[in-house]
């Protein structure tokens, strides 16, 4: 679930920019989908986001030790930096599906010439 949705922020096309970014990290890590929910709610249960001013570092460190896995060193750099662009923190930093799209078929086509 992306961090605004958490900190029950207005939310539009950019949360599933966030889950396919972690999905991707998931598959490349080979790591089983949220396999430490429990944690990662345990942990966000206990964080208090709103009287907090740490709340969104609070949010970073659950989702960078629960939900984004370390990708191997044989990723490629495109693929790994398509990953870390879709997990923005920031909403407004992630890329739109159709950048997502436009850097994989870019790729791709890198890959065939």
């Amino acid at each position: 679930m992306a961090p605004e949705l958490y900190r029950g922020r207005p939310y539009g096309a950019a949360v599933d920019v966030f889950a396919y970014g972690v999905l991707l990290s998931r598959i490349l890590a080979r790591a089983v989908p949220l396999g430490t929910a429990e944690s990662l709610w345990s942990a966000l249960s206990r964080a208090p986001f709103e009287a907090a001013p740490y709340a969104s570092q609070c949010i970073a460190c659950c989702y960078d030790m629960y939900c984004r896995p370390a990708l191997s060193r044989s990723c490629p750099e495109a693929l790994a930096a398509l990953v870390r662009d879709c997990c923005a923190m920031d909403a407004s930093k992630r890329p739109t599906m159709a950048t997502v799209h436009r850097r994989i078929l870019a790729e791709e086509a890198l890959k065939r010439a």
